[in-house]
This record gives C-alpha cells, sequence and structure tokens, in this order.
C-alpha cells in the first residue's frame, strides 16, 4: 500500500463513515457498510484560505470570470462523482491525478479548481495532495512550502502520514504539502516501493 493510499485509508475512518480525497473523493454520508467505530480525524493544524491572495496569483479566476469557471469545473466533476460513487466502483475511482506533458499548461489551476469545485458539494470532500515534488506549486500557492508532507513521509516510514494533513478554512477541503526532502531525492523517494 503507498503512503498515500495509507494516509486516504486513516482518512477515511470518522464516525459518519469517511473522509476524502482529491484528489481522493470520499462520501461524507455513512454507507452501510462502513466502520463507525474509529472517531474522527482530525488534522492537528488548519490553514486559512485567502482567496483574494489567490485570485491575484491567477491561481482562481477572476470574480468576473467565476461563474463561467465554476460551470465548466461543474462539468468536470459531475462525471467524476458519479463514477467514484457508483456501486461497482473500485477505491480507485476516488482518486484524480492531473498532470500533463509540457510545463505551464494549467495544471496546479485546475487540480486548485477542480478541488475547490468538490469540497462545495454538500456530501463529498476533498485530500488535495501536492505531488509535483520538485515544483511544489500547490504548496507555494498556499504559502506552506516550508510544512514537512509527501516528501517527509516518504523519507520516514515512522513518520504518521496522516499528522501531516492540513486542514482549511474551506469546509471539505484538506491538503497534504509537498514536503522538504533531501535535496535531489524526491525523485528517488517517488519512485521507491
Amino acid at each position: 500500500m503507498s503512503i498515500i493510499e495509507s494516509a486516504i485509508a486513516k482518512l477515511r475512518r470518522t464516525p459518519s463513515g469517511t473522509t476524502a480525497a482529491a484528489a481522493r473523493i470520499e462520501p461524507r454520508v455513512q454507507s452501510e457498510t462502513a466502520p463507525i467505530e474509529v472517531g474522527p480525524v482530525v488534522p492537528q493544524r488548519r490553514i486559512r484560505i485567502d482567496v483574494s491572495s489567490l485570485r491575484a496569483r491567477g491561481a482562481i479566476p477572476e470574480a468576473s470570470h467565476e461563474g463561467r469557471l465554476a460551470d465548466y469545473y461543474r462539468e468536470i466533476k459531475r462525471p467524476l462523482i458519479q463514477k467514484a460513487f457508483a456501486a461497482e466502483a473500485p477505491p480507485e475511482c476516488r482518486l484524480v491525478l492531473v498532470s500533463s506533458a509540457l510545463p505551464e499548461e494549467g495544471k496546479t489551476f485546475t487540480v486548485l479548481n477542480l478541488a475547490l469545485s468538490i469540497a462545495r458539494e454538500r456530501d463529498v470532500s476533498v485530500l488535495l495532495v501536492d505531488s509535483d515534488t520538485p515544483k511544489r506549486h500547490l504548496s507555494h500557492t498556499f504559502g506552506i512550502q516550508e510544512e514537512r508532507g509527501l516528501l517527509d513521509a516518504l523519507a520516514d516510514e515512522a513518520l504518521d502520514v496522516e499528522s501531516l494533513v492540513l486542514g482549511s478554512d474551506i469546509k471539505g477541503l484538506e491538503l497534504l504539502p509537498a514536503g522538504k526532502a533531501a535535496e535531489g531525492a524526491a525523485s528517488e523517494l517517488i519512485a521507491s516501493a
């Protein structure tokens, strides 16, 4: 089981059934098969997300375009959510990976706005994982580039990845920063078992 899958499994154990990731999507409502004996997983730290700062950096659309882009992301998220919660859907259907072959194609903008759109759902929440370890754009966008995160959990198996998840003041949105690993070791950590 990968470190991200392990974190997601731990985050799933809440009294209401499950919580989510973003790229991992989980329902907040209890299903008939969900365990309820485990207490809620509460991120140890919460961050405040400054929407005006995100807008000034171009990470989210300008107010005049917000409604139109919200509609576009709604069109993207609906099939993802439907597929993730279909009766026969395996857990892997709740993971969304955003990638591209070239830099500057809008991966950070897309994943951030998609995560915010999914977090707006009443019955779903999102764990947004910054796994672009060489550039760490998401971590920089939220000002959490100095926080421990994914790379730290990969480098130290004794470290509980759940303790590195940061809550936010946006209901349904949690973050796992890229982390701080030894220089040049990121690709080896990601490629390792």
